[in-house]
């Protein structure tokens, strides 16, 4: 608790999704201040987040960690969630957004330079979609997405996920 620098710690997208666990915990359980202890968790780990609207893994104080397309739109998505990032933090939450299209073809694969591990991973449609939606371009892009979907082809994981972020 209190730590303000979060990109230096083990505070990663495992942390984002135990924190989006927890948040709907205290809501499930009826238990306010599991949710109200997230929230200020989730203000820190914004606040740690790249100037340029990307969250970091494995990173150093001179932030040269560099960009994740694969925990960006994953932590920037559960955050976005326990935020209500629809209403708060909105420039955030479309900058997030901008610079991950940034680094997609137009095949909406991932560009593998940004990050090594989108080699393995090339399109990115579950986690994230909440940040698209918050501009033209953003939803233009999830159409796009989501037009060329085999929907039958996505873990149940990611349907879940979409599923989710669609109500946000």
């Amino acid at each position: 608790p209190g730590i303000k620098d979060l990109h230096l710690t083990t505070a990663n997208n495992h942390t984002a999704i135990f924190m989006q666990a927890i948040f709907y915990c205290g809501i499930i359980f009826d238990r306010p201040d599991w949710s109200a202890l997230t929230r200020d968790f989730a203000k820190r780990f914004l606040a740690s987040a790249h100037p340029d609207g990307y969250f970091e893994e494995h990173t150093n104080a001179d932030r040269e960690g560099g960009p994740s397309m694969i925990y960006t739109p994953l932590s920037a998505g559960c955050v976005f969630d326990v935020l209500e990032g629809g209403k708060n933090h909105r420039d955030f939450f479309i900058k997030a957004g901008h610079f991950f299209r940034e680094f997609v073809n137009t095949e909406r694969d991932m560009i593998p330079l940004a990050d090594e591990r989108t080699n393995c991973h090339s399109k990115s449609l579950a986690y994230g979609i909440a940040l698209h939606s918050l501009t033209p371009q953003g939803r233009q892009y999830i159409v796009d997405s989501f037009s060329e979907t085999d929907f039958s082809t996505l873990s149940p994981e990611g349907l879940a996920v979409i599923h989710h972020e669609l109500d946000l």
